[in-house]
């Protein structure tokens, strides 16, 4: 079973210093960051479940789990760097009262990466933003053609 303990002062400081750099709204998403040296990634992150989040003394929506073990490894910006990654990833649906979890838009091979760096994530947002455009237009096609019904029924 694995144990969970409280984060040391130096790791609880960063993830604030990272969390409060984020557009996290904090009143909304609940977040607990726990160390477990049993961990087999530096960080990761979950939903707490109803039971935990009514069980926690201080209600909780997400919970980030670390191996300090492996953080103390990494250069302190890498650290920053793959919280502000992992934290990016929490996002909230207004509409449904939803906290989400948004899946990275970006994948590569560290070769490519090495290769082109800065251009391959050009190409790659370049490609994301054509997707998202496609999806708007055919959604407001649908849109319109869906009032157009309305319309010719009246």
């Amino acid at each position: 079973m694995a144990k969970y303990t409280e984060v040391s002062d130096d790791t609880m400081e960063l993830f604030e210093k990272v969390l409060n750099s984020t557009t996290i709204n904090q009143d909304m998403i609940r977040i607990k960051i726990l160390n477990c040296e049993t961990e087999k990634t530096p960080m990761k992150i979950m939903k707490a479940n109803d039971l935990v989040s009514f069980l926690a003394k201080d209600a909780t929506d997400i919970i980030v789990i670390v191996n300090e073990n492996l953080l103390d490894l990494l250069q302190e910006n890498n650290t920053e760097i793959l919280l502000d990654e992992l934290l990016s990833g929490i996002g909230y649906d207004s509409e449904k009262d939803k906290i989400l979890f948004i899946k990275p838009t970006f994948n590569s091979y560290p070769e490519v990466m090495k290769k082109y760096g800065n251009l391959l994530l050009n190409a790659k947002e370049t490609v994301r933003l054509l997707l998202q455009q496609k999806e708007d237009e055919a959604r407001e096609a649908k849109q319109a053609k869906l009032e157009a019904k309305k319309n010719k029924k009246k």
